[in-house]
C-alpha cells in the first residue's frame, strides 16, 4: 500500500467517530476525538478534557473492571500508612513528604498489586505503573517509580509478601 493510501486511510479513520473494538473485547468511543491528530490532542488536553470513553462490550452482570478498580481502591485506602511509610523508607535523599503526590498514588497502587492481587504477574505490574507514570507524572518520573518499585519489590520478595499463584507469575 503506498504511503499517500495510507495516509488517506488513516484520516478516514480519524474522521469517523464511531467506537472500535481493541483487544480483550473492550469497546473505545473515539467521537470526541474525530478529525484530531495525535499531537492536536495533545495540544488540547487540560485538566477539562473528557477522556475516551472504554467499557466492556456484552451483556456481562458485572462488570468486571470495575469491580477491580473498586477491589484495587480499597485495598490501598486499607494499607495506605503503611504502603507510605514503604516507599519513604526505600527513597534515598528524599523524604515522603516530598514525593510528586502522583508518583506516591501510582507507587501505593503498584504495591497493592505486588502484594494483594495473586493472579497479577510482577512483571506486568511493573511496567504498567512504570508506562502510567510517564503520562501522569513528571518526564523523570519513570526512572523513579522504575527504581523505588524495583527495590520494594526485592524487599517484599525477601519477606515472602509478594505471593503469586499460577504459571509464570513469580518472575519479577
Amino acid at each position: 500500500m503506498a504511503t499517500t493510501e495510507a495516509q488517506a486511510l488513516l484520516e478516514k479513520a480519524r474522521a469517523t467517530p464511531k467506537p472500535y473494538t481493541v483487544g480483550s473485547g473492550y469497546t473505545v468511543d473515539t467521537s470526541a476525538y474525530a478529525g484530531s491528530t495525535d499531537t492536536e490532542m495533545k495540544a488540547n488536553f487540560n485538566e477539562n478534557t473528557s477522556l475516551p470513553s472504554i467499557y466492556k462490550t456484552g451483556n456481562d452482570p458485572v462488570n468486571e473492571d470495575k469491580e477491580f478498580v473498586k477491589n484495587l481502591f480499597r485495598k490501598v485506602l486499607l494499607h495506605d500508612s503503611e504502603y507510605g511509610k514503604m516507599v519513604g523508607e526505600n527513597t534515598s535523599n528524599w523524604e515522603k513528604e516530598r514525593v510528586c503526590i502522583m508518583d506516591m498514588i501510582i507507587l501505593k497502587l503498584a504495591i497493592t498489586e505486588f502484594c494483594c492481587f495473586p493472579y497479577i504477574p510482577v512483571k506486568v505490574t511493573m511496567n504498567e505503573y512504570i508506562e502510567i507514570s510517564k503520562y501522569f507524572s513528571t518526564p523523570k518520573s519513570k526512572i523513579f517509580v522504575n527504581g523505588i518499585l524495583d527495590r520494594i519489590l526485592k524487599k517484599l520478595n525477601d519477606q515472602g509478601a509478594v505471593v503469586k499463584k499460577g504459571i509464570g507469575l513469580l518472575d519479577s
